[in-house]
Parts: structure tokens; C-alpha cells; sequence
């Protein structure tokens, strides 16, 4: 969060590149973290799968455009193609295919010095509203031994134990892909040549959708100045936390009101007026649950109805379940992504 803030500072060119090193590593951390996170929840049945409009011709372009930043530093190009069998609308999990497609993807350039990566992807109807939506990922990298195929999706597996030196990583990605497709009814093959290149495919059902089903997203612009002279009250416990989240606030015109915990936000509450709180959920004295319920209570209804949104790092659905139960908005993960954020706070 910091990095991003000195990033969008004056900087000499040798310091924007060296913070922006800072930032693809903490990022590769954060990547890493994520995929131990992923993977424990899959182990213990914990990942939930959601069921929701969007539209995966979309999705994959934007997926392939994303790492195209990273495939330009090896000077490789990615290309999309779509055939026109695949739904305008599917309905499922659009995050996880979302994943799936970025790790195949990363995979694909990691292993790849020249040539191209293809995405792909078809739809075969499966009775009036279902379809098994196919996609393939393809490169022209190093290949991978007959050997070493089989094995190839097991845990923390890499075809080498060079890579791992080489490339990094947790050889988690094929893995976690693997479930994910698993946990919706899908199937996913590898085939690969060495010298020649790798595809890997996956298979998933979606039911059909239609346009209605797709949640329509207001875009902000941070220009605006929608935000200008807002009251918010920021309750975290964590100094760092505290000064990142005021630092945002402060540079879209508001000047929010921060306390260290629930307690001393229900104070706060019952002496000033806010149009919107930013809560943790996970605070000593008083948790952001309680304090929640708490304000949701008080006599004062204008005081009992302001939007509160939760910035919590917590990874359990059951947490997030008991936040939107205790009356909160939302429900944001840390780190969140800033442009996210101020699109939800003008939206509330």
C-alpha cells in the first residue's frame, strides 16, 4: 500500500524502478501466501464456489491482456481466441476461472524464452441452459519430459528441482488449478513435447445465462472529487494500517476521524456524525462485529444507519458471513486494491 503511494510521487527514474522491484516482489510474496491460503482451504473443504452472471470471452481477454505486462519483459506476445460456441453469459464462478486462467498463464511465460502463448477457448452445449465451456492454454516453451507428466499436478511438484532455483515459485500453481477445476465439476489434461511446448486444457460446466444476470459496476473516476469533504471514521488497530488508510483518504479531500478499536469507534459514533465508517473486524477491546451491532443499536436511527464497511485480512467465509449478519455493507480483503475502494465509497 506505501509502495503505491510513493509510486504516484515525484520520483527520479532509477527510484520508480527500484520501488517498482519492491512491488513485484512484495506482489510474488503475496502470490505465494495466497496460494499456501488457497490450497489449506481446498485441503479442509473451506472454499466456497459462487454462482454468478459474467462473461467469460471478457474475462479471458482481460486475463491474457493482464499478463501481457509480464510476457513483454521476454518479449513474448499472447493472443486470445474465442470461438463463437462460447455463451455471451455463463453463470459460475468468474474469480476462479479467473485464477485458474492466470496461473496457466503464468506457468506458460515462466517456461517460455521465445515464441507465443495462446488462450483458447469453446463451448459444447449440454441440453437448453448448460454448456461445458473448454479452454486451453498453449506455449511454444521447454516442454516437459513424459516422465515427469504424471506427476506434474501433485503437490508443491515442479518438473525440476532446478526450477524452483531458477524460477520460484511453491509449485502449488498446476496444483490449486487442478482442484479449482475439480471443485466445479470440471476436468483438466496436460500434453507437452519437449523442445516443442506445453497446453494444458481444463473442461467446466456453466449453466447459460443472460445480460440481466450480470451485476452492473459504477466506474469512478478519482478526479472526481465525489468523495471531497465526506466525515469517515477509520477504526484498526494496526498503526501501519492506520496511517495507509488515512494517507488514501486524505488524498480524495476527506479528513477521516481514526481510532485504535470497536470501543472507542462506538465513542466516536455517539458524539459526531459520520457519513460512512471503515471498520477491522479483528480488534482488542472491542471487535468490529460488536462494535457493528452495537452502533446498528444505538437510539439515535440516523446514528444506527450509517454505511459501515469492514477492511478486514481475515480469509474465513464463516467471519464474512458474521459480518454482513452484525449489519456491515461490505465486506473489503486486505490488501485491498485502492481504485476498488474509492468506486465502493462513492458507490455507498
Amino acid at each position: 500500500g506505501f509502495t503505491n503511494q510513493v509510486l504516484q510521487s515525484k520520483l527520479t527514474k532509477k527510484q520508480t524502478e527500484q520501488l517498482q522491484i519492491v512491488k513485484k516482489s512484495s506482489d510474488h510474496l503475496l502470490r505465494i501466501i495466497n496460494d499456501i491460503l488457497d490450497y489449506s482451504k481446498i485441503q479442509s473443504g473451506k472454499l466456497g464456489i459462487e454462482a454468478v452472471g459474467f462473461k467469460p470471452a471478457e474475462l479471458l481477454k482481460e486475463a491474457a491482456h493482464f499478463m501481457q505486462a509480464v510476457a513483454d519483459e521476454k518479449g513474448l506476445k499472447i493472443g486470445t481466441s474465442i470461438a463463437k460456441s462460447v455463451p455471451t453469459v455463463c453463470l459460475g464462478d468468474p474469480v476462479r476461472l479467473r485464477q485458474i486462467v492466470l496461473n496457466l498463464l503464468g506457468n506458460a511465460i515462466k517456461f517460455t524464452e521465445t515464441g507465443k502463448i495462446t488462450v483458447s477457448a469453446s463451448a459444447v452445449k449440454q441440453g437448453s441452459d448448460k454448456v461445458a465451456l473448454q479452454v486451453s492454454v498453449q506455449d511454444t516453451g521447454a516442454g516437459i519430459p513424459d516422465e515427469k507428466l504424471k506427476t506434474i499436478f501433485n503437490e508443491f511438484e515442479q518438473a525440476d528441482t532446478s526450477i524452483s532455483r531458477k524460477y520460484g515459485g511453491t509449485g502449488l500453481g498446476l496444483t490449486i488449478s487442478r482442484k479449482l477445476v475439480e471443485l466445479q465439476q470440471g476436468t483438466i489434461d496436460i500434453s507437452s513435447k519437449v523442445g516443442k511446448g506445453t497446453k494444458v486444457s481444463f473442461i467446466i460446466p456453466y449453466r447459460i445465462g443472460a445480460e440481466t444476470d450480470i451485476e452492473i459496476v459504477d466506474i469512478a473516476d478519482e478526479k472526481n472529487g465525489e468523495l471531497n469533504g465526506i466525515s469517515v471514521l477509520v477504526a484498526d488497530d494496526e498503526l501501519y494500517n492506520r496511517l495507509l488508510i488515512k494517507t488514501i483518504l486524505e488524498k480524495w479531500g476527506i479528513n477521516p476521524v481514526v481510532v485504535n478499536n470497536g470501543k472507542e469507534a462506538v465513542a466516536e459514533v455517539e458524539k459526531n456524525n459520520f457519513d460512512l465508517i471503515l471498520m477491522d473486524v479483528r480488534m482488542p477491546e472491542m471487535n468490529g462485529i460488536e462494535a457493528t451491532k452495537a452502533i446498528q443499536h444505538m437510539a439515535d436511527k440516523s446514528k444506527a444507519s450509517i454505511p459501515i464497511l469492514a477492511l478486514t485480512a481475515t480469509t474465513r467465509q464463516t467471519e464474512v458471513e458474521e459480518c454482513k449478519a452484525a449489519g456491515m455493507v461490505q465486506v473489503v480483503s486486505k490488501p485491498f486494491n485502492e481504485g476498488e475502494l474509492y468506486k465502493l465509497l462513492v458507490k455507498l
